[in-house]
């Protein structure tokens, strides 16, 4: 019966001293450990990044209503962006020599009734470099090309322009949208026949509403 009270007395002894806070030494909690990440770099912005970041947004063909894609994308660098619109004259245009990568589709309602997206990834500076060429070249060959900016009611976003082939004060249904500060988005119309084909104005005015939202996930491929 002693040896019992014994055991007894013992184990309380331990539980009033782990109550009280035991042995400093031993019970002291460990520090805490805090976890550190580096932030990652952001890859620079090359040719072939450039490419495909055109790769991941851009029209479709529902944002085209009433006409059928035409061929297979272009991509090459050796066709003029706005400097065919003023042919040999227009050589040596900063913004042409400034472009990184290109994507154009074209969508056609007939042999003579087309539209086309034209996407251009520039380097810094481009696309405001782009912009003003457009304007230069309208003082180059106004016969050839009028340039003013896009009116309210083209939905589009400020700086946008609106581009003629017929001639300054001529109507047109081209523009020129800078989404972003190294991307621009160009859409042609080209038709053969007088009035503007209703399928024309049609197609474009759904792809003005939706241009700039349909280039979210470049913006995001070039950040990235």
């Amino acid at each position: 019966m002693r040896k019992a009270v014994v055991v007894v007395l013992a184990v309380a002894g331990v539980a009033g001293v782990a109550a009280c806070g035991g042995s400093k030494k031993e019970g002291a909690a460990p520090p805490p450990v805090v976890a550190t990440s580096a932030t990652p770099t952001p890859t620079p912005l090359n040719d072939t990044r450039a490419a495909a970041a055109l790769a991941t947004g851009g029209l479709g063909v529902k944002d085209v209503p009433g006409m059928q894609p035409l061929g297979a994308p272009i991509t090459s660098l050796n066709s003029p962006t706005v400097a065919a619109l003023c042919g040999p004259t227009a050589a040596g245009l900063t913004s042409e020599k400034l472009r990184m990568a290109r994507r154009q589709l074209v969508w056609s309602a007939g042999p003579s009734e087309f539209v086309s997206e034209e996407r251009i990834v520039y380097q810094q500076g481009g696309v405001q470099a782009a912009l003003k060429d457009l304007r230069t070249l309208s003082t180059i060959c106004p016969d050839r090309i009028g340039v003013q900016p896009a009116p309210t009611s083209a939905k589009l976003p400020a700086g946008s322009m609106a581009i003629s082939a017929h001639g300054s004060g001529q109507g047109g249904d081209s523009y020129a949208v800078p989404v972003g500060s190294q991307l621009l988005v160009v859409l042609w119309s080209n038709w053969t026949r007088s009035p503007e084909p209703a399928v024309i104005k049609t197609a474009l005015a759904t792809a003005r509403t939706v241009v700039v939202q349909r280039e979210q996930p470049t913006l995001q491929a070039l950040a990235s």
